[in-house]
């Protein structure tokens, strides 16, 4: 089935009574012939009956989020990254970006974007924003549903001397809170000793290039403070580069 718009509110269900192939075939893999012949009648029907005008990349970045999407029941960490979500995570990496200064995942029961971690040193914190807030609009734009590289790439993130005005859930009310954007540097390891303990903790946020440098500084002090144990924490790390890690 796929639904047409053909007004401001209506929609139309146009249906396939004639294809009767299955995307799977009998050895367990893609029916790959069956899935061209299907993505071309889908592509027809775009092309003659679709209201709006179409963007080719963002179809084809569709298609191969809706792939990985099929991995959720087992893996709902499994995610596709178009180039510009790429990129972005790429910058992150490196250990500087420009935005405002958190971390943040989709959030499944709002659509939503939830925020993992604040940056201690970022604009974000002071403005106001907090762990577990649920952003759901920026500069007046509905982000609820939209993809997340999409809505971090095109309404939060932005140059440095700019500003956005995010629109939060939290405790199930709404706030706007206009947040300045500047360059980010992430720190990502942070140490302190347990008070009355002879054990320190280090605290991980995320894992970028210089995640191991500053594990390394942090821990020396650590021992040099006395400390005969570490813990490790990993609490609302939003995760980063495998080797790293």
């Amino acid at each position: 089935y796929l639904a047409v718009s053909f007004g401001r509110l209506g929609v139309l269900t146009l249906r396939f009574p004639w294809y009767k192939g299955s995307a799977a075939g009998e050895d367990g893999r893609l029916n790959n012939v069956e899935i061209d012949r299907k993505m071309r009648e889908i592509e027809n029907l775009i092309d003659s009956a679709y209201l709006y005008d179409t963007d080719p990349q963002r179809l084809s970045d569709g298609i191969f989020t809706g792939l990985i999407y099929g991995l959720s029941d087992q893996d709902k960490y499994a995610q596709y990254y178009s180039v510009q979500a790429f990129e972005n995570e790429t910058t992150r990496n490196n250990g500087s970006y420009d935005g405002i200064g958190v971390l943040v995942q989709a959030d499944e029961k709002t659509g939503g974007i939830l925020v993992i971690s604040v940056n201690a040193n970022g604009p974000a914190k002071e403005a106001g924003v907090q762990v577990d807030d649920i952003i759901i609009g920026a500069d007046g734009t509905d982000l609820t549903g939209m993809p997340l590289d999409e809505a971090i790439s095109d309404h939060i993130k932005g140059p440095p001397g700019t500003s956005v005005v995010l629109t939060i859930l939290r405790d199930g009310e709404e706030i706007d809170l206009t947040v300045p954007r500047e360059r980010i540097v992430d720190i990502t390891v942070r140490g302190t000793m347990i008070p009355g303990r002879d054990l320190g903790c280090i605290s991980i946020t995320s894992f970028n290039r210089t995640t191991e440098e500053e594990f390394v500084k942090v821990w020396g002090e650590l021992e040099e403070a006395g400390a005969k144990g570490i813990v490790i924490d990993l609490r609302n790390n939003g995760g980063g580069d495998m080797d790293v890690s």
